[in-house]
């Protein structure tokens, strides 16, 4: 465990960064997912997601993470997979599936200066071109872009 500030850092026995995150769909149906313009890099999308503060369980903190990345409440599902990234840094992210059931006007990071737009992509472009639906819009840092992406058949199959 590593400490910084305002928050703590909890790392496995073989040396990763404990991370959790979700797939947050608008429905049961999953076939639209909420992605969220990241803050480290304007010009990308995200899944909301995070460190795992200690003795919490990664769902828990799946959920935890959605509600202050995002402003969203839902229902936590079934666990997609353990997912590593090795290169840069050394993470373990835990990634579940979430039903939104509630988006929130005001929760923590809207109430300290992040302005959020929300948007929907019902017919991107042949790649996630998410990306240049970003940047049609200026971000600074003090906004936050949610949207709920329709999946392409394709990838429902």
């Amino acid at each position: 465990m590593k400490c910084k500030p305002n928050q703590t850092r909890t790392y496995d026995p073989e040396g990763f960064k404990q991370r959790a995150a979700c797939l947050c769909f608008r429905s049961e149906r999953e076939d639209e997912v909420l992605l969220v313009s990241s803050s480290r890099h304007p010009d990308r999308w995200i899944v909301p997601g995070g460190g795992m503060e200690p003795e919490e369980e990664p769902g828990g903190a799946a959920v935890r993470e959605v509600y202050e990345e995002a402003g969203v409440r839902g229902k936590l599902g079934r666990l997609l997979g353990v997912f590593e990234q090795n290169q840069d840094r050394k993470h373990r992210t835990y990634v579940y599936v979430l039903t939104v059931t509630e988006i929130l006007e005001d929760w923590e990071d809207s109430v300290n200066g992040i302005d959020v737009v929300q948007t929907h992509l019902k017919e991107p472009n042949d790649e996630w071109n998410c990306e240049a639906q970003v940047s049609s819009f200026t971000l600074p840092r003090t906004q936050l872009i949610l949207c709920f992406w329709t999946l392409p058949p394709s990838l429902l199959q």
